[in-house]
């Protein structure tokens, strides 16, 4: 700083008080940028008039300023970086939980979703976990319903083919029920009156055959609306089999007839077929074939002859010994017959009967002379 009085100018100094002798300029505008002098001057009023100008320096100034500038951009920059880090530590955090739903949600077909009841975390994704875990096990639940119903179809038109008769079928059905439901009792009963209903019974009552109730025991595990899906399928089932059983037996019984009219046109063979197809079901029984094998056995019997039918009448109803010309016309009766019904699709698997019922172990039938093993068990079973 510097103090100089002086008269008129300051080039008639008259006292001058300098600590240091500084080339500083003149402040202006930008006084606290760089360093620079403040002057200050006061007159005063004495004779003659002294005048006193004062310099002062802001290098001091400049630099503390400075200084401060440096401390409170640390502390901005320190502010910030802490922010910063919070900022990314929050980030991670729901990053985590986003991902950790996201994955849960993708692979929600193996089980993921159950990983978010397991999550205890409390946060504000709490509510999403939630609803998204609700939504999960609804979805599950109405899945293993259709799962349920898909099964119980595929396995009522199993059974539909498969069994022969309508007593067959619900005997089945109760039995696959009983082990897919877990119930402790089930029965479908047809035509019968049902005594009172034990504590912990349920009758289920069908649309389309009311004669037919269905006796329940135990925790039925589905809502009235699949309930009654239930019934209508099990109503629409019965209703198949009690079709199909009255169009097989209204097959047999016109097969039946033909036998018996390809039979009736000789005397030596008059019931021959009935009798036949009787005694091979009996022996089939016995040796525990198949309802499909028995079915088919029936039917081969009724028809192995009808091969007949193309043989002369004369041979066939001639009362002496066949010459040998003869007889080996008759032994062309199976291939005749196999050629007969081979048009009619339905009857394709009683073809074997029909051509190989007079086949012996030994190769001495006909019409091909196979061996044992060579010839179809049916066919076989109706030759005994």
């Amino acid at each position: 700083m510097d103090i100089i009085f002086y008269e008129y100018s300051p080039r008639a100094v008259l006292l001058k008080a300098s600590k240091k002798n500084h080339s500083l300029p003149k402040c202006g505008e930008d006084i606290f940028e760089k360093p620079c002098y403040v002057i200050y001057q006061k007159k005063f009023p004495v004779s003659p008039f002294i005048n006193m100008e004062i310099r002062y320096s802001t290098t001091r100034i400049v630099k503390k300023l400075s200084e401060v500038k440096r401390t409170i951009l640390s502390i901005e920059l320190s502010i910030l970086l802490i922010v910063l880090l919070v900022l990314n530590f929050n980030y991670s955090i729901v990053k985590r939980r986003i991902d950790f739903i996201v994955d849960s949600i993708k692979n929600w077909r193996n089980g993921g979703l159950k990983n978010l009841e397991l999550d205890t975390t409390k946060d504000e994704f709490n509510v999403i976990e939630k609803s998204v875990s609700e939504m999960y096990f609804e979805i599950l639940k109405e899945r293993k319903i259709d799962e349920f119903l898909l099964n119980l179809t595929s396995k009522i038109l199993f059974l539909i083919t498969k069994t022969s008769s309508l007593t067959d079928f619900c005997r089945e059905l109760e039995e696959n029920l009983k082990a897919e439901l877990k119930l402790n009792y089930i029965k479908i009963i047809i035509d019968e009156k049902y005594k009172k209903l034990h504590p912990g019974q349920k009758a289920l009552y069908l649309k389309s055959n009311p004669e037919i109730k269905i006796i329940v025991e135990g925790n039925f595990p589905f809502s009235e609306e699949i309930l009654r899906i239930f019934e209508n399928l099990i109503d629409a089932a019965l209703l198949s089999v009690k079709e199909k059983n009255a169009k097989e037996s209204l097959f047999i019984n016109t097969i039946t007839a033909f036998a018996n009219a390809i039979d009736a046109t000789s005397s030596w063979t008059r019931g021959h077929s009935e009798r036949v197809s009787k005694i091979a079901v009996e022996i089939g029984e016995i040796l525990g074939l198949s309802n499909d094998e028995l079915k088919l056995l029936k039917i081969g019997g009724l028809l192995h002859d009808i091969g007949k039918l193309g043989i002369p009448q004369t041979i066939i109803n001639k009362p002496a010994r066949l010459t040998k010309e003869e007889y080996e016309i008759v032994k062309k009766h199976p291939e005749i017959g196999y050629e007969i019904l081979k048009p009619i699709k339905e009857l394709k698997d009683i073809l074997p009967i029909i051509l190989y019922h007079h086949e012996k172990c030994n190769g001495s039938g006909y019409p091909k002379g196979l061996k044992c093993n060579e010839i179809p068990k049916l066919a076989m079973l109706l030759n005994l």
